[in-house]
């Protein structure tokens, strides 16, 4: 796979997977599941379905296996992990979706309001919902089982090939699954955020050219 496939291939995965389902903001609904802390770290480990296999073009195209997000306040920092060990790593700020990419030294900066499709990602630094989480509805409360051994909530989209696990007690979600990839939460200690440069730097190039 080239440079470019690769870039776009895991753009694509990042406004796909942290925004799923990618449909049109929902009317308000009763809320079902916890909403991030201010100051919070989770992890999300990406494998394929029990007992279903993912599609692929080809074997050696790069997946995400691993994804993790820090929250501050209205910042966010996203770390992905690909299968083949590299990483890409995302800060939002100030509107703003800052990316490097490991097939490009340069940062890739989206201001969040021009994306061109409208995401069901609630508040886009997290504030709102969990990744996975913004299309639950109580319509589509299936029932009660046990995931990841916690007791949990299950709700089910079958239109949309999706599920997720919501732990009965604490509201926190357990995992999602989306087409034939199942996403399970992992909760870390929070830790305080402060990007870093180069993304720093870009970050006030563009607040610069906003201000003036």
């Amino acid at each position: 796979m080239n440079r470019f496939c690769y870039c776009i291939a895991a753009s694509f995965f990042l406004l796909s997977v942290v925004w799923s389902p990618g449909q049109e903001p929902a009317a308000p609904r009763p809320a079902v599941a916890a909403v991030p802390p201010e100051q919070g770290r989770w992890k999300i480990i990406v494998t394929d379905a029990k007992g279903e296999k993912a599609a692929r073009t080809d074997d050696r195209t790069p997946k995400v296996v691993e994804i993790e997000i820090w929250r501050s306040g209205s910042r966010a920092r996203m770390v992905q992990t690909i299968s083949n060990g590299a990483t890409v790593e995302s800060w939002i700020a100030d509107d703003y979706l800052l990316s490097r990419f490991p097939a490009f030294p340069d940062i890739y900066v989206t201001r969040l309001n021009d994306r061109a499709t409208p995401l069901d990602d609630g508040m886009s630094d997290f504030r709102d919902a969990f990744p996975g989480t913004t299309w639950l509805d109580p319509k589509y409360l299936a029932g009660t089982e046990t995931k990841d051994g916690k007791l949990c909530e299950h709700y089910v989209n079958p239109e949309a090939d999706c599920e997720a696990w919501i732990a009965a007690d604490s509201k926190l979600p357990v995992a999602w699954r989306k087409g034939s990839r199942v996403f399970t939460y992992r909760f870390l200690p929070p830790e305080n955020l402060s990007m870093p440069e180069p993304f720093l730097g870009e970050l006030n190039k563009y607040l610069k050219a906003d201000s003036q």
